[in-house]
């Protein structure tokens, strides 16, 4: 079974992240630290993903079996699949959506929890008084 290179505008769900400039006159979003993981085996892997309209694809980094990165995204819903040894791939253990030809990507939900805000509060003063304290060392 031949797999497509890319996948069709179904995937592109711009809309779903707020992404019109247009009609999206709030403030910029909170952006997220969001880690990707592939454990499936594979000498290299990238992702590619809707946060960027599938224009990119970032490298995860080896370590073990494992490979892994660690993208900087805005509250949203996203498609996203793995590129491994050149072949197109998904984790299906996660959520996934399979378009009308066929092509699977995974879903990924990034969002600010409570949680996240209140560690953040918690801990930036720690952080910010220990990167000050580097400056210049």
């Amino acid at each position: 079974m031949q797999i497509p290179n890319e996948f069709s505008p179904a995937f592109n769900h711009s809309w779903m992240n707020g992404s019109d400039e247009s009609t999206n006159n709030n403030p910029p979003e909170v952006e997220i630290p969001t880690l990707i993981t592939w454990s499936q085996g594979g000498n290299e892997v990238f992702v590619e993903g809707s946060w960027d309209n599938w224009t990119s694809r970032k490298v995860l980094e080896r370590s073990g079996k494992d490979h892994a990165v660690l993208l900087v995204l805005p509250s949203g819903i996203y498609h996203y699949r793995m590129i491994v040894d050149g072949v197109p791939r998904y984790v299906s253990e996660l959520p996934h959506v399979t378009d009308e030809r066929g092509q699977v990507a995974n879903l990924l939900d990034v969002h600010v929890s409570k949680d996240y805000i209140c560690l953040f509060q918690h801990f930036a003063p720690a952080f910010s008084k220990m990167i000050f304290q580097n400056v210049g060392s």
